[in-house]
């Protein structure tokens, strides 16, 4: 836990310099981006995709041509094998476009780089990105393409979704995001539709689900471990209300601007979401979440800054708390951190063990 914690404060060090220093602000741009990369790059049996990928779909893909369906990540999956002949560079590839797209996204439009870079980390989003890998690249993509919807540049936002779904075909969700987003959500649908998630949802997605999902309906059942998404919903219930106090910025006052207004539906999306976890696995709800957060983190930014620095240091000190709980909750991460500079080896079932083990046996 503590190499996340120390390469979280490393990015928050130059992010600083970053704003303060008028020269070479290109070279703390890719300090600050450094940090969280390197970590992510150099991981070695951490993650649950690095397992899965590494036992499993990447020898089968290897093997007959057949192991994956989405073409981007089949390509580059193949051309970090078998051209530059080791898994590593998968891994490499995956940690730099999610942290190239992700730190793209919050140099161009946060209004507080080190906001959003908290909460970011805080929220679990760069340990997704160690285990749900393909989609945390779709998501980081995604995110960058944002711009294009203010844009209004619907040709190149849709490229940007399509080479998304290349990697992971969830992506293909983002298409309405285009229309969604720009959107005012007046503070009537926001608690019309949180009410209809709460008291109404749970009873029709048991029908619903089976009905229409088929097959696929076990991903988005009632789940034992959904519950720790509290973690997520609580914390975003406070900021919401943190915005909903303040008449001048309401949900849906004309105020906002078009670029915090799409990040703002980017935050309750992710608040909905959250009222979904209770009628989902929690491997299902995780991602749902997970889709939308990164903008959270962006829109967060925009929300803190009006407030004094007692509110805003009360929000990272909470943040930091939120980290805590997320990182020592969850030994299915595969936690601690070990890197390529070490002789770990591990096998498969030794991983399973790990990986499904109740924390503290």
């Amino acid at each position: 836990m503590i190499i996340y914690l120390i390469a979280t404060l490393m990015s928050l060090f130059f992010s600083f310099l970053y704003k303060k220093e008028k020269t070479l602000r290109y070279l703390w741009a890719v300090l600050t981006f450094l940090p969280l990369f390197l970590v992510a790059a150099f991981r070695k049996f951490v993650g649950t995709d690095y397992y899965h990928y590494y036992y499993d779909k990447v020898p089968y893909l290897l093997k007959d041509g057949n192991g994956l369906e989405e073409i981007g990540y089949t390509i580059l999956a193949k051309f970090s094998v078998l051209f530059l002949g080791n898994y590593q560079w998968l891994i490499a590839f995956t940690a730099f476009i999610v942290c190239f797209f992700t730190y793209k996204s919050f140099f161009q439009n946060s209004k507080n780089i080190q906001t959003s870079i908290i909460f970011w980390v805080s929220f679990g989003c760069f340990y997704f990105s160690l285990n749900a890998m393909r989609q945390a690249m779709a998501i980081a993509i995604f995110l960058f393409s944002v711009k294009y919807i203010e844009k209004r540049e619907s040709k190149k936002f849709l490229l940007c979704v399509l080479f998304a779904s290349s990697i992971h075909l969830s992506a293909i969700i983002y298409i309405p995001m285009y229309f969604l987003l720009t959107q005012r959500i007046s503070n009537r649908v926001l608690f019309s539709v949180s009410a209809f998630l709460y008291l109404v949802w749970p009873v029709v997605s048991l029908i619903f689900y089976q009905m229409i999902l088929g097959k696929y309906a076990g991903y988005f059942d009632w789940g034992e471990i959904s519950g720790y998404n509290w973690r997520f919903l609580l914390p975003l219930l406070l900021l919401l209300i943190l915005e909903l106090r303040r008449p001048f910025l309401m949900v849906g006052q004309s105020s906002l601007s078009l670029k915090e207004n799409i990040y703002k539906n980017l935050f309750i999306f992710s608040f909905w979401a959250c009222n979904l976890a209770p009628t989902l696995t929690g491997a299902s709800a995780s991602r749902i979440i997970h889709f939308f957060l990164p903008g959270a983190a962006i829109y967060c930014s925009f929300l803190l800054e009006r407030y004094s620095l007692k509110v805003k240091y009360a929000f990272y000190i909470g943040f930091l708390g939120i980290f805590f709980w997320i990182s020592d909750a969850n030994p299915g991460w595969v936690l601690p951190y070990r890197s390529i500079f070490s002789d770990v080896q591990m096998s498969y079932s030794t991983y399973q063990l790990i990986l499904y083990e109740k924390k503290g046996q």
